[in-house]
């Protein structure tokens, strides 16, 4: 048993608008005891993730989340 739900681990480095697609911006993943994947955005006619998407992401996962934010 672990002491989360979702673990989400956030990577990012560049300063735009938070509806920019940002390469720097990576999402990773871990459900219970299961190990960390990177996350892709989801479906958009963008490329990469966007600050906004992240939130969403954060806010809607799980109750039980544990989220560390690695920015530059």
């Amino acid at each position: 048993m672990t002491a989360f739900d979702r673990y989400v681990g956030i990577a990012y480095s560049g300063a735009q608008t938070p509806m920019a697609s940002l390469k720097g911006l990576r999402v990773y993943l871990a459900d219970g005891a299961a190990p960390a994947a990177e996350m892709l955005p989801p479906p958009s006619p963008r490329k990469y993730w966007t600050r906004c998407e992240e939130g969403n992401l954060i806010l809607y996962s799980a109750t039980n989340l544990l989220v560390y934010h690695d920015g530059k």
